[in-house]
């Protein structure tokens, strides 16, 4: 959403495009009651923000899809100030990124 928040307007100045896509998604498996697995990728292959295996269902993966990623989706992301999980995911890697 930051993309096309950013770019649109530049767009109908016919300005140049700043904004690009990295390609980044995350799709929330529920695999059970309480159970999610987190699928975070690029057209690279997996791109995890969490230090665990995400594969794996886990409760804290529910919680996460809960309680967390809908507040940062309609509060954040909807209106373009969600810049992506890059930063949360270099503070959990201990500052090793793969962005």
């Amino acid at each position: 959403m930051r993309t096309l928040s950013k770019n649109i307007p530049r767009f109908l100045e016919k300005k140049p495009l700043l904004e690009t896509y990295n390609c980044y998604s995350s799709c929330p498996l529920i695999v059970s009651f309480r159970h999610v697995v987190l699928a975070e990728f690029t057209l690279e292959g997996p791109h995890e923000t969490l230090p665990i295996n995400q594969a794996k269902p886990r409760y804290i993966s529910f919680l996460l899809t809960r309680y967390i990623l809908p507040f940062i989706y309609w509060k954040l992301g909807v209106k373009g100030h969600w810049l992506g999980p890059a930063t949360i995911r270099k503070i959990l890697h201990f500052g090793v990124s793969k962005e």
